[in-house]
């Protein structure tokens, strides 16, 4: 039997596939979103007197007062470009382990610790915060309170025996923001705060400022910039993101204390993302010289 091709079904052929493509070239519009939880993996190695490792364990979850818009630029910018307020909390677990071997020169007695030395820790910390943009106002405010709790096993040998001894520690710190918008795109601002030193932030103060600008193709360059008071060993640091579009970004940072990163992010969708950065540490003002990665994903809805 001859089978027959109507022009109607040729026509329905050759269009369907384009149809096809058509559809799925169209571009997706986001749906606004008011929850946001990201989960991440972090993996560090030093070397210097003693050798250390650590591996990070972090889970934070902000809830925005309103909907987030999804329209105004890279995905990743959203909250910010929609000065949007919120709350948030964030959970982290870290546990180092610390070995090295040498020998004491030193006499004979119950003070000549000799032969090795390591160490594992603990540290378990919470945080809660929240970020605030006073409507129709440059006014921007942001504080945070962390509890922190570690707990550590130290490894000695004295005079030829190994001994070892548990100790625990608890510490809280906060931190407050105060800063202004003056263009769309644009944040200045100051922070202080107690703790300092490798708590909520470097150093007991410090000013920053971050300016997303816009150009055409839905492209766009993110600027950060600190400069940290009253910080032993990093004065300032400076980082840059390029959006390539609104779901695509690579990004890189540099301080003076010579710790180099650079971080890539890519929404799969419109509400999963999936980032991954390399970190390079410095050895400037004593710091231990080592390398570290990072893996994480986040999620909206």
């Amino acid at each position: 039997m001859r089978r027959i091709t109507t022009p109607f079904a040729r026509t329905t052929f050759v269009k369907a596939p384009l149809v096809a493509c058509a559809v799925f070239s169209l571009p997706a519009f986001a749906e606004p979103y008011q929850w946001e939880v990201e989960g991440q993996y972090q993996k560090e190695d030093r070397t210097s007197s003693l050798s250390s490792s650590a591996d990070k364990y972090n889970l934070w979850g902000k809830y925005y007062w309103s909907p987030v818009a999804t329209d105004q630029g890279p995905l990743a910018e959203a909250a910010f470009l929609s000065r949007a307020s919120n709350i948030s909390l964030a959970l982290g677990r870290a546990s180092y382990s610390i070995d090295s071997r040498y020998d004491y020169t030193c006499a004979e007695g119950p003070d000549c610790r000799a032969r090795h030395y390591g160490s594992s820790a603990d540290n378990t910390q919470a945080t809660l915060g929240f970020e605030y943009y006073l409507p129709e106002s440059w006014l921007y405010f942001a504080g945070r309170y962390q509890y922190s709790d570690r707990s550590s096993d130290v490894r000695l040998g004295v005079n030829g025996q190994d001994t070892s001894y548990q100790y625990t520690s608890d510490h809280d710190y906060w931190s407050a923001s105060v800063g202004i918008t003056p263009l769309e795109g644009w944040l200045l601002a100051a922070e202080f705060g107690e703790g300092g030193y490798g708590s909520l932030f470097e150093g007991e103060a410090n000013v920053s400022s971050k300016y997303l600008w816009q150009f055409g193709g839905n492209r766009a360059l993110n600027l950060e910039a600190t400069y940290f008071i009253d910080n032993g060993y990093n004065d300032w640091q400076v980082g840059a993101d390029y959006y390539f579009n609104n779901t695509l970004s690579l990004g890189a940072s540099y301080g003076d204390d010579e710790t180099a990163e650079i971080r890539l992010k890519k929404f799969v969708t419109d509400s999963i993302a999936l980032e991954a950065s390399y970190t390079d540490f410095g050895s400037r003002y004593g710091m231990d010289q080592g390398d570290g990665f990072s893996l994480g994903l986040t999620a909206r809805f």
